[in-house]
């Protein structure tokens, strides 16, 4: 993957993303992401201080599309919501199995900053929040009315 002017930013949350599957956390290094992203050694610092604030822009993006994934649920299964809950799961399932590295930072993180925990906070609460209303939904249709929305999304 190469960088697209312009597209330096996400250029190398994408490099970075791809190294963190590969390596781990201890294989990220800046210099790395830039190699891969086909950049001057230097270029990641015009958006990263440091590898933690790689890694916690790697979170971010893997919450928001996770979020995103959360809302599609009801055009792949406009019948049932029952079945749209379960394809949640799946996605949390997968998304775990196939890259363990990355849902270990979602749960636990490496934010050093108070900005960069409440951008990885406000995160999570999208993500809870989309699998909230689609319970919500569920609610006393395919699932019982005294369901708690609240403790089931923070499970999933």
């Amino acid at each position: 993957m190469g960088y697209h002017h312009g597209n330096l930013r996400e250029s190398l949350i994408q490099a970075g993303d791809e190294e963190l599957k590969l390596n781990g956390i201890e294989g990220l290094s800046l210099r790395e992401i830039a190699k891969r992203a086909g950049v001057s050694h230097n270029a990641p610092y015009r958006h990263f201080k440091q590898k933690t604030d790689l890694i916690d822009s790697i979170v971010e993006r893997s919450l928001i599309e996770l979020a995103d994934q959360i809302l599609s649920a009801p055009l792949l299964y406009p019948v049932s919501i029952l079945m749209q809950v379960q394809y949640v799961g799946r996605l949390w399932a997968m998304m775990a199995s196939r890259h363990p590295r990355k849902a270990h930072l979602i749960f636990t993180g490496l934010s050093q900053t108070d900005e960069r925990v409440n951008v990885i906070k406000a995160g999570h609460e999208l993500l809870r929040a989309n699998l909230a209303s689609l319970l919500d939904a569920a609610r006393g249709q395919e699932l019982a009315h005294d369901i708690d929305v609240n403790k089931i999304s923070l499970v999933l």
